[in-house]
């Protein structure tokens, strides 16, 4: 699929959902008009009826006001409804089409299963240990496959962690709430983005564990710091781009020592107004690759035209992740 054919695909749906929902709301619009004339049509017979006649009058106006109050209440759910729905399979359509989109310059050795409603638990998301504890998340854009027969997945998420004080010197507040109904402490996004996955050990012993975080302003630190060390990006040697942790300095220094195709996919990534901060684990159950995205560049075009710009941004990032992944 080209850029075009995606944009023009993206456009088609973009101004189908736009249809549709106005046609919604003009319904709505014409509906209530119409019970707003007929209720004022029985307020008019009610004023020139007779005195004496007034009093069976009222029995018509009640009962069509019931009526009239009744089919606006079902009127208006079954609208929300109708809205749902259409804005669904919107959605479902989009993710589909940027998921045939990113794909489509990649050699996959099985095919790319999307599920717009697939969902990640929170005992998956703490899989690359990373954060030691998860308040609240959300996921969805599933995307699964085989490479080199070991399981790989994408997902979209968002997630949120206690805001621990004094213990981190970058945090990603952005998105900043309080669960009032619990009383929890508050909370702050240390991920709005994407998990990719693959699910293969490529470390030698099971306890070892090596994290790279992007050295940006819109990255959180990790939280999980069970038996992991900071070191500079010198002591290990790779670029300044990066704060690298570790269970032990000579496991980071041999595996950067051993593996020039991890060294090319860091200095690969571009930090800019889409790619914002993220960062990689790797340990036994896995290698992760974690992406903050921008808000603009996740979110469904609705308003406008889809954003080419940004959305290559997403594409790029994808082939550069599947590719270092197809070399493990």
């Amino acid at each position: 699929m080209t850029a075009n054919e995606f944009k023009n695909q993206v456009e088609e749906y973009r101004k189908k959902f736009k249809s549709e929902d106005f046609k919604y709301r003009l319904i709505s619009y014409i509906t209530l008009g119409v019970c707003i004339v007929c209720f004022g049509v029985i307020l008019i017979i009610i004023t020139v009826v007779d005195e004496k006649y007034q009093l069976y009058a009222l029995i018509p106006f009640f009962i069509g006001l019931v009526t009239i109050i009744v089919f606006m209440i079902f009127n208006s759910k079954n609208k929300k409804k109708t809205q749902i729905d259409s804005g669904i399979q919107y959605q479902e359509n989009y993710g589909e089409t940027l998921v045939k989109y990113e794909y489509s310059d990649i050699d996959m050795e099985e095919k790319v299963n999307y599920l717009y409603n697939g969902f990640v638990s929170d005992e998956e998301l703490l899989d690359p240990m990373y954060f030691s504890e998860i308040r609240k998340s959300t996921s969805r854009n599933a995307v699964d496959s085989k490479i080199n027969g070991n399981l790989f997945t994408q997902i979209d998420c968002a997630i949120g962690i206690p805001l621990v004080d004094g213990t981190m010197d970058k945090k990603l507040i952005e998105i900043t709430t309080r669960d009032k109904k619990n009383g929890a402490d508050q909370m702050v996004c240390g991920l709005y983005g994407r998990l990719y996955t693959l699910k293969k050990n490529i470390l030698t012993n099971d306890e070892d564990k090596i994290i790279f975080t992007f050295n940006t302003e819109k990255s959180y630190l990790p939280t999980n710091r069970d038996n992991l060390h900071r070191y500079t990006s010198n002591e290990v040697g790779v670029s300044e781009r990066f704060i690298p942790f570790s269970t032990n300095k000579d496991v980071i220094k041999n595996f950067i020592d051993n593996n020039k195709n991890f060294v090319e996919f860091l200095n690969s990534i571009e930090f800019n107004n889409v790619l914002l901060g993220g960062f990689i684990s790797i340990n036994k159950k896995g290698v992760y690759v974690a992406i903050n995205f921008s808000e603009s560049s996740l979110e469904l075009p609705i308003k406008d035209e889809v954003d080419l710009e940004k959305i290559n941004v997403l594409k790029k990032t994808t082939e550069a992740v599947v590719n270092y992944f197809k070399k493990l």
